[in-house]
């Protein structure tokens, strides 16, 4: 499959992107080794509804970099990333409106 189907994401901008989110809590990043877990806030005591494990790497492939996005909600600022460093678009859902 070419490369530029799905591109990459740099996995730096996505944590970035957790961290600019107010649903994250201040103190809810915990990092080991190349894994990081983000706790976000939330009236629910039950931990696995509230929290996202990223692996560190490089890169981050689409699907899970959407998962991430959606998340957190910042779709439009992951699809701006797409458009601006990969020069990616793809379908309806990537197309600017003229004001």
């Amino acid at each position: 499959m070419a490369d530029n189907y799905a591109p990459l994401i740099d996995t730096s901008f996505l944590i970035s992107l957790i961290n600019s989110s107010e649903k994250v809590q201040i103190e809810g990043q915990i990092t080991r080794g190349d894994t990081t877990l983000f706790i976000f806030k939330g009236k629910s005591k039950n931990l696995k509804n509230r929290k996202l494990i990223v692996r560190n790497t490089k890169y981050t492939g689409y699907d899970s970099a959407y998962y991430i996005a959606h998340r957190v909600g910042k779709e439009k600022e992951l699809f701006e990333w797409y458009e601006t460093n990969k020069n990616w678009k793809e379908g309806e859902y990537f197309v600017k409106k003229d004001n």
